[in-house]
Formats: structure tokens, sequence, C-alpha cells
């Protein structure tokens, strides 16, 4: 690009195809007849953006490829055997999978999105690969980091700026959620977040029937065919569009049309939504408990009350009184925050209704809480336009950091634990291939087993149709079983790829370390230069 600095790191120019998913991502930005009253601040330059958003690929992808490499199992896990092994893979295997299988319903999710990714991995590797799935998933969480960036590059100084950005690696480069980033078969976790925020953006900024607008509905419609959260997509966005008209931004007959179509497609996702048997079973059983899990994860990752949900979303609800006060211009970054915002606390309540019941609640929903810690301080960086506003800022910071820093004491147990039960799930699966039996004392009860019932999973282990595409860490133990002369495991075809990137993890990590450091120190630098003269 001609704006781009001359000699830039090769660290940034590999990451250049991330860029340009951002720069295509950034197009919805509001126009150049901004007013005030949208939070608009000076944008920061092209090549200093570049160096922060590759600092930030480089560190969280970095971190989470070393994460993988040390927690990570190869060995399928409890859904992963009903969701992907018989539901998808056997068919695919038979040449009888049908396009209804690739839509039909998980529980209550449609999870397409997690159905095509792990498709396409084990159609180009051969076999079954949970851990290249696990890097595919890592990649697609620091998408969305790149996207929220470049969501709101335009409204933020380059000081904002390197400050969202280290908001976002250190929240996308720990593993606060790790059952999403070391199981698979949770792709659509992230899925259902990356192509909620494209929709909300695109969908809410824009004005008719455009090109982008319609774009928007096809992202709400893969978020919803990867969670059925995804449906209220469509709901905020009929929402955040009747509220512009009725405040007078918009008019017309376009927006009405556009309207019925949101609540049209609302109405069909609830209507093709099934609600599960665990969903009754685990779900909030009175208001109470509905509030108090509601509550819980809103006021992540401060206490579960409604004074550590009001602290955690204060700079959205600020939004909100904003917004209704004075409305700003139609493609005003304001109306996608306060669409996302609205969106999470529908996630939330569905949480709330669904699984307020569960024993063990899955870290894999920190995501949502996660993603909207992302929203709120970037926003609350937009619009911090003074002194004092900072000042609140830093102290909003500053609370959460100490709820953040007190979550993440917990996560080396829970990662240890994690490669623990991987390492007992790996040598039953092989004990019972090599010999017809579990190990002595194996059992779901303890999570011993990768499956809850050991007799569907002696089953599936025992099929030879689910024994032909089974991980290679358990492979050989098929061919000695067999009794072959010359046993030879089959090799996954993407197996060196595979090993390559988990061995460059650190280095992708220190080498976004040096990047961070270069940038704050060219910062300070620059900073010491101007107060110098």
């Amino acid at each position: 690009m001609a704006d781009d600095a001359p000699n830039q790191p090769k660290e940034v120019a590999a990451a250049e195809p991330i860029f340009t998913f951002a720069r295509f991502f950034e197009k919805v930005s509001p126009s150049k007849n901004v007013n005030v009253s949208d939070v608009c601040t000076p944008s920061i330059e092209v090549p200093r953006w570049k160096v922060l958003c590759a600092s930030l690929v480089l560190t969280a992808f970095g971190a989470d490829l070393w994460t993988i490499s040390r927690y990570g199992s190869a060995t399928p896990n409890w859904d992963e055997w009903g969701g992907l092994a018989t539901e998808l893979f056997v068919p695919y295997f038979d040449s009888t999978l049908s396009l209804q299988q690739m839509f039909a319903v998980h529980v209550e999710h449609r999870i397409f999105t997690t159905r095509v990714v792990s498709l396409a991995l084990i159609a180009a590797n051969g076999i079954w690969d949970p851990i290249l799935q696990m890097i595919v998933n890592a990649a697609i969480h620091v998408a969305l980091g790149v996207c929220i960036l470049a969501m709101f590059r335009k409204y933020l100084d380059h000081r904002a700026f390197i400050a969202v950005t280290i908001f976002i690696t250190l929240l996308v480069a720990i593993p606060y959620a790790s059952e999403s980033l070391l199981l698979d078969f949770n792709t659509h976790f992230y899925c259902v977040l990356l192509f909620g925020l494209i929709a909300l953006n695109l969908v809410v900024r824009e004005s008719g029937f455009t090109v982008l607008r319609l774009l928007g509905l096809v992202a709400a419609t893969l978020s919803f065919l990867s969670l059925a959260s995804g449906a209220f997509v469509f709901a905020v966005c009929a929402i955040v569009v009747i509220g512009k008209r009725l405040l007078g931004v918009e008019n017309g007959w376009r927006e009405i049309a556009v309207e019925f179509l949101l609540i049209a497609c609302f109405v069909f996702a609830l209507a093709v939504t099934p609600i599960s048997l665990s969903s009754q079973v685990i779900g909030a059983h009175s208001f109470q408990e509905f509030i108090g899990a509601f509550l819980t994860k809103a006021g992540w990752p401060l206490s579960g009350n409604i004074l550590g949900a009001t602290f955690v979303n204060l700079p959205w609800l600020i939004l909100v009184w904003r917004i209704l006060r004075r409305p700003p211009s139609s493609a005003s970054v304001c109306w996608a925050v306060f669409a996302i915002g609205l969106w999470n606390g529908l996630q939330f309540a569905s949480l709330a209704y669904g699984r307020a019941g569960a024993t063990i609640p899955g870290s894999r929903y920190l995501d949502i809480c996660i993603f909207g810690l992302m929203i709120n301080f970037a926003y609350a960086a937009v619009a911090s336009d003074t002194l004092r506003k900072k000042l609140l800022l830093a102290g909003w910071v500053a609370v959460i950091s100490a709820g953040l820093v007190y979550r993440a004491m917990n996560i080396p147990g829970e990662l240890e634990q994690r490669h623990h039960l991987g390492v007992l799930h790996e040598n039953n699966v092989r004990a019972f291939l090599a010999t017809g039996s579990f190990l002595p004392g194996a059992s779901p009860f303890d999570f011993s087993l990768p499956f809850p019932d050991p007799r569907l999973l002696a089953e599936l282990l025992s099929d030879k149709r689910v024994q032909r595409f089974l991980p290679s860490n358990v492979q050989d133990a098929i061919i000695e079983n067999s009794g072959a002369a010359q046993p030879s495991a089959r090799r996954d075809r993407l197996g060196s790829v595979r090993d390559s990137l988990l061995r460059a993890g650190p280095f992708l990590f220190l080498t976004g370390l040096v990047l961070w450091f270069a940038v704050l120190f060219r910062s300070a630098l620059n900073r010491r230069t101007v107060h110098g003269h």
C-alpha cells in the first residue's frame, strides 16, 4: 500500500492476510461527515496500526499455540464422539452425508460452522485431528480481536489504540475459557461471536438494502447456524433499526421493509430451534435462580450481583443514556456498540434460562463475557475525550483488572487438570483398541473415560467405520491389535504443518512481545521528544 512504511518488519508483512480481512471489515466505518456527538477522535496512522495489529496476532496466536501444545489432547472427548464421529465423519466416509445432516440440530444448536470446519480438516488431513481444529479455533478467536480493533480504529488516537490493543491481546491470549481453546468441537463458540459482531456492525450502521447490509444478514445467519443464541442477532438488529427510525435518525419505506425482514428472520429462527431436554433439566426453575445466573455472567469477572454487573457494563449503560439523550448519526459506531451490548445481554439471559442449574458450568461460556469486556473497554476509550473521563476509565480498568487477575489464578490448575484427563483418555482409548477393555478403574464418574457411557464408547471404538479415521495418536493401537506383521499407523497428511505451528508458538509469542516493547518504547520516545520541544 502506498501509505505503508517503506521497510515494515517481516512479522508485519507476514500478517498481511489479517490486515486485508480487517480492511474489509473496516469499510463499514462511519462516513466522513461525522459530528461531535459521535465521539470521533483522530485515527491512528496505517503503518502504526499494522504493527500494533501484528503484535496482537503474534502474541495472542502464539500464546494459544503454546497452550495447545502443552495441554491439548488429540483424543476426542465427550460431545465430539457423537457430534462429529457418528453424525458427521461416518456418513462422510460412507459417502452418505446429506445437506440435511449438515444443518441437523445438536441439542438445540445447528453447529453448521463447526461441521464445515471439521469436514474440511478431515478431508484435507485424511483422519481426525482434534489438535488441528484447536489451532483453527485459535485463529478464529484472534480474528475476532482483530475485527474489534478494525471497528474502532478510526475513532482512536495512537495512545488510546495502544491501550485497547493491549487489553484485547491479554483477553485473547490468557485462556480464561480453556474449554473453547482445548476442545476442537467448540468452533461454534467462536463463530457465533465473530459472525454476530460482523452482522451487527454491518446491519445497524447501514441504510436501506445495501450490499453491506445484505452481507450482514448472511453473517447473522451464520451466527445463528453456529449457536442458537445467534438468533438474537436478528432481533437486536430489528430493535436498533426501529429505534433509529423512532428517534428520527432514519426514515423511509426501505427501513420499514428491513424491520419486517429482520423480525421474520428472528421468528423463523425461533420456530426451528427446539427446547432440549437438557435445558429443561439444568435450566432455571425459578425467577430468582434465573436472575442469579444472569448476574453471574453479566458481572464477570467481578461479583455476580447487581452492583458487579452494573459496574462491568457501565460504559455500555452510559452509551444507552447518551443515545437516548442525543442520537448519533446513522453510521456511528455507537449504534453497533449499543447493539452488541444488547445482544450480549440476551445471550446472558438465554444461558441463565437454559444452563442455570448446571453443576459444573462450562468455561466455554466465558467467551461471551470476555467479548463484552472488549467492547465495553473499546467504547470507553473512544468516549474518554477529557482528563476527567480518562481518570474514571483508569479506575474502571483497575477494578476490572483486579477481577481478571483473581480469575486467572485458577487457570493453571484448570489447564493441568485438563492435561491430566487428556492423558487418561488417551491411555484408556489405546487400551481398549489394543485389548478390548478399558484400564482397571476407568469410569465416566471421575472423567477418566472420554465419554459418559462406557458401553456406547466401547461400541464406537469397536466400529470399523470409526476406527478408520481415529486420530494418529491411537491408530497404532489398532494396528497392534490386528496382528499385522509390519504395523504402520496411518499418518495424517497435515501432521507436519500442525507440529510446525505448535513448535512455532513460543517463537511467535516472544516475537509479539518484542514488537510490543518496540511500540511502547517508540511511543514513549516520541512523547518525550514532543514534550522536549
